[in-house]
């Protein structure tokens, strides 16, 4: 009875060990999504952005990352882009993200006296519901105060 007891239990932890997934597992992957602002600026009284998060590099000793950050914007039938440096720290008991903005690599000149902010993101890590084994970061930007303001991206690969 004894052998088969241990038997079950070195079975149940192969499976667990198989299916567990380590935060290069996670975080290195190509995150994409958006964000919501709001603004005076346009009909709908927000900003939306298009977000990605990419070519992480997790270190998973520290809970830490560097990568970049792309966000598109288009305005008056013009895209414009700004892509950041950027490093992460990860909170592995409450599944907090932090990311903050190291420097610009590249920031498209805006119309109307317009300028890119430079925030923190303060983000939750969220299973996917919908798509097992993949993950949603969402919350908000330092300069968001409002709930209706969101930055949500996905690692699914759409």
């Amino acid at each position: 009875m004894k052998k088969y007891f241990f038997a079950l239990i070195s079975l149940l932890l192969i499976q667990f060990s198989i299916s567990a997934q380590s935060g290069s597992d996670v975080f290195e992957k190509v995150w994409k999504g958006g964000s919501k602002a709001r603004t005076d600026m346009t009909e709908s009284g927000y900003f939306i952005c298009t977000e990605q998060l990419y070519d992480i590099d997790y270190n998973d000793e520290t809970n830490t990352f560097t990568g970049y950050s792309r966000t598109e914007f288009s305005f008056d039938y013009v895209t414009y882009v700004s892509v950041s440096k950027i490093s992460g720290t990860v909170n592995a008991e409450d599944y907090s993200v932090v990311i903050t903005h190291d420097y610009s690599v590249r920031k498209d000149e805006l119309p109307y006296d317009m300028y890119w902010i430079d925030t923190t993101l303060k983000l939750t890590l969220y299973s996917d519901e919908d798509h097992d084994g993949y993950y949603i970061l969402s919350g908000q930007a330092s300069n968001m105060s409002y709930s209706d303001e969101v930055y949500e991206v996905t690692n699914y690969p759409y």
